[in-house]
């Protein structure tokens, strides 16, 4: 398992809702279904 640097996340149906970040989208609300997940570098991961 591994774990992203994370600052914040956001899911449907609030997708303008800044949530506490998940480690990675296996450990997100609802499996990561939707959402996604912003990092530290700037960088998303759009979960599955």
């Amino acid at each position: 398992m591994y774990c992203m640097n994370a600052t914040y996340m956001t899911c449907p149906p609030k997708d303008t809702e800044k949530l506490p970040p998940a480690c990675n989208c296996c450990l997100a609300e609802k499996g990561g279904r939707g959402c996604t997940i912003y990092l530290g570098d700037g960088g998303v991961k759009k979960c599955p």
